[in-house]
């Protein structure tokens, strides 16, 4: 009986722990528009897919997927690079970078009340950004050429949540992801589920 007891007791500290530890863990999806800081380039619209965990109630790890969007040369852009090429005999027709990666971040909350809350998240963004250039040389035939460049850069943000329920929020939020010498910004809507 004793063994029994035991076991009973095992398996059920195991279920309350078990379910305390999911009952910490969120995903979340953000979706909006993305600039580049005086920019040459035009407007495009970014992605964040998210999933964490809370280390603590105001505090929590998060791993996302994040694309950035497609940025193509804007007309003032392409008159900037091609001055830059005249007499060369190179024209630049069309230019387009696009932007992703995977960003580790910490994430605090901050509770207004028990529907609002505001947020900030600091972390780092490990990107990949594919530059792909399209041009003529002496007005003859049309030339391609990719380039690809990455690295690890920081990345801020703020945002606000509205819980819905008490497993369902929505969010609005401003990120800002360093790319090198630039900023990419992305001021995004999403929803986020806990479990």
């Amino acid at each position: 009986m004793k063994n029994k007891n035991a076991q009973l007791f095992a398996s059920l500290l195991l279920a309350v722990s078990s379910n305390a530890l999911y009952a910490q863990v969120y995903v979340s999806g953000t979706v909006g528009p993305t600039a580049i800081d005086d920019s040459i380039f035009k407007d495009t619209t970014g992605l964040r897919l998210s999933g964490g965990y809370h280390l603590m109630d105001n505090l929590a790890i998060d791993l996302s997927y994040v694309n950035l969007g497609e940025f193509e040369l804007n007309s003032r852009g392409l008159a900037q690079v091609n001055a830059v090429l005249a007499g060369s005999g190179i024209t630049v027709t069309d230019a387009s970078s696009e932007v992703d990666g995977y960003e580790l971040a910490l994430v605090g909350n901050f509770p207004l009340s028990n529907a609002f809350s505001l947020f900030g998240r600091i972390g780092n963004f490990f990107w990949d950004a594919d530059l792909d250039i399209s041009h003529t040389n002496n007005g003859l035939g049309g030339m391609f050429i990719p380039r690809d460049t990455d690295g690890a850069d920081l990345s801020l943000g703020l945002g606000v949540e509205v819980k819905l329920g008490e497993t369902v929020s929505l969010t609005a939020e401003y990120t800002q992801y360093t790319i090198e010498d630039g900023d990419i910004h992305l001021l995004g809507a999403g929803v986020k589920a806990r479990f």
